[in-house]
């Protein structure tokens, strides 16, 4: 069946949206005739069950299980796949209006449109595993309520504006895209890892992701621990080879199936990571005091001492006086901190590290997990044991500072190798131990100076390696491209040390990218390619966009830019040299300071420096400026 029209008197608008695991499709189709019309449609439809793993090339697969499209009415589609791993997994489709189907792939139907009048057409997409989908009952449009609840959690989080309105777009598009990737769990609300490839459960993501938006955002670091805790790897994870766990280990990602079920990866439950243990640690003490919230951490505490106890034993820190990582599983991750690719690690001839491989990044988030372990243990009346772990914070820094800096390099090494062998590398990794504290004094200011040489500074962000190194590619995944996490970490370590002029660059030159970049959105990584006039980034071409610590590096930047720190015990705002840059004028809205108490802060930048207004402040909360 045909129609002939002439042109431009359909107009048909299509929205399409993700709500409680339904894809709801919304087509409306108008006629701006005087003259009533009857329109064909065709739909083609199609799955093929294929594993995110799949679509991205990791991996192959000779045998896929068989898929059938069944009518189960005349306005619902199945598409079934009975898969390999035993599991029948549903694609069910359900239209508004009646339907013919067309074998295989093909809807056909027929809509009545009255002169100047609209038909919508809505097509329901909902994914079924063994007769359990992840919808509930509810009364709502389903537009409607994702839009009340994309406000309802916009709300929670405190407002950045400035003196500068793509500045301010570039906060908006964050704190937006943040929310989408907030998934619902038991405890609360997790940040999944990015889209499309890491839509999951991300142990050291959701961790950084905590650090990030612990000014603007607290309760998403309360959920992530919460939810983490209840991963820990116990007994039965640690018989398992194939997980790469040990007792008190922090999960390092979470996937669902039919390739992890048939263990064809390692990843439905994979614990291979060296840092985020030792990050939840520190996140915890964070959160601590940032909130004031001893409930949590008092439900927390029993997680935080099996997670030392993993620090302590089974991390090599005891035995090699730093920790360090070796990949057990025969499929699992070669490298396992944030660098985990293959060739990421290596000496500076290119030669690839053989482990155990102790990280320098890795010593720094140890360093921080003492310290606040130390101090949550105060709160609790363990004195000895905090006396304890300062005394092993404080070694570890002598030990540190002592063996990675390389006084040729003036800089610190990437890692030790199995050997205990320097990798002589310059890398960003060094920027994550300014930002853990665990560099001496005198060297921060040496390590400041480096990062901004233009090996190392791309104009639009750090480098994750020097453009000088042998293995440099700015177009590789961990080799010379840029990441906004990595980048937003360096540049917290600078403030932290008082480098506020190199943060304030940084955080300008991401703000830069953003210009150049769709919808102002920071994906997971660009390449490293060196910053031309009248050009924006290189963009690498399969990075997540949305990426949870992406779109948040900017919160992190201008939390320590602005050097302030909340501690909630003593009802204290601190303002440590507050910078501003290129911005004139900067409004924190609502920060949250107790369940029924918010504070609004205003920045204005003077030729003589940053002037603080405080706006609104709960009554027995002190604002403290440190110039």
């Amino acid at each position: 069946e045909s129609l002939k029209l002439d042109e431009s008197v359909i107009h048909l608008h299509r929205q399409k949206f993700i709500s409680h695991g339904v894809v709801f499709e919304r087509l409306r189709f108008h006629n701006y005739l005087v003259e009533p019309i009857k329109v064909p449609v065709a739909l083609r439809i199609a799955a093929d069950f294929h594993d995110i793993f799949q679509e991205r090339g990791f991996t192959r697969r000779a045998q896929m299980g068989h898929i059938d499209y069944v009518t189960v009415d005349n306005r619902t589609l199945e598409i079934r796949y009975e898969g390999q791993d035993g599991v029948r997994r549903i694609c069910s489709l359900r239209c508004s209006e009646a339907f013919k189907h067309l074998p295989p792939d093909e809807l056909r139907l027929t809509l009545t449109l009255g002169p100047q009048q609209h038909v919508d057409l809505h097509v329901d997409i909902q994914l079924i595993a063994d007769g359990q989908s992840d919808t509930a009952a509810e009364d709502e449009p389903p537009l409607r309520m994702l839009q009340r609840e994309i406000a309802e959690q916009k709300g929670r989080i405190a407002g950045i504006t400035t003196s500068n309105d793509q500045f301010n777009r570039w906060m908006l598009r964050s704190r937006t895209d943040l929310v989408a990737l907030l998934a619902r769990k038991d405890d609360g609300y997790y940040p999944y890892a990015g889209v499309p490839w890491y839509n999951s459960v991300f142990g050291r993501d959701g961790l950084i992701t905590g650090m990030q938006t612990l000014l603007i955002a607290p309760w998403i670091a309360r959920d992530v621990l919460l939810h983490l805790a209840r991963l820990q790897a116990s007994e039965a994870e640690a018989a398992d080879p194939a997980l790469d766990a040990e007792p008190g280990k922090i999960l390092h990602e979470l996937r669902e199936g039919e390739l992890v079920n048939l263990g064809e990866l390692p990843f439905k439950k994979y614990y291979g990571s060296a840092d985020s243990t030792p990050l939840f640690i520190w996140l915890a003490g964070l959160y601590a005091e940032r909130t004031g919230d001893q409930q949590t951490i008092d439900r927390l505490w029993p997680h935080l001492e099996r997670a030392m106890h993993w620090i302590d034993h089974h991390s090599g820190y005891s035995s090699s006086g730093f920790a360090t990582y070796l990949c057990h599983s025969e499929k699992g991750l070669r490298n396992q901190g944030w660098k985990d690719s293959h060739d990421a690690v290596f000496d500076e001839h290119g030669e690839l590290a053989t482990g155990p491989i102790a990280l320098c990044e890795v010593q720094g988030y140890i360093y921080q997990a003492k310290l606040q372990m130390a101090r949550l243990a105060t709160d609790r009346g363990e004195y000895d044991r905090r006396e304890t772990l300062l005394r092993e914070a404080a070694n570890l820094r002598t030990r540190f500072n002592h063996v990675f800096w390389d006084a040729e390099l003036d800089f610190f090494v990437m890692a030790l190798d199995g050997h205990a062998r320097p990798l002589r590398v310059i890398a960003s990794n060094p920027g994550h131990c300014l930002a853990a504290g665990i560099v001496d004094t005198d060297k921060a200011q040496r390590m400041a100076a480096r990062f901004m040489q233009e090996d190392m500074n791309s104009g639009w962000g750090i480098r994750t390696l020097s453009s000088r190194e042998r293995r440099y590619n700015p177009m590789s995944y961990h080799n010379g491209s840029v990441w906004a996490h990595d980048t937003s970490l360096v540049a917290a370590g600078l403030a932290r040390y008082g480098c506020k002029d190199a943060a304030v660059s940084i955080l300008q030159s991401v703000f830069d990218a953003t210009l150049f970049l769709n919808l102002q959105r920071v994906p997971e990584l660009f390449c490293g390619l060196p910053r031309r006039p009248g050009e924006g980034p290189t963009e690498y071409p399969v990075a997540c966009a949305p990426q949870a610590w992406a779109v948040c590096a900017g919160f992190m930047m201008v939390e320590h830019t602005l050097g302030i720190r909340i501690i909630a015990e003593r009802r204290e705002i601190q303002l440590e040299n507050p910078g501003l840059g290129f911005l004139s004028e900067l409004c924190l809205r609502d920060l949250w300071l107790s369940p029924h108490e918010r504070v609004s802060l205003r920045f204005v930048n003077y030729h003589s420096g940053v002037a603080v207004e405080v706006m609104d402040k709960p009554a027995g909360w002190h604002v403290i400026v440190r110039k």
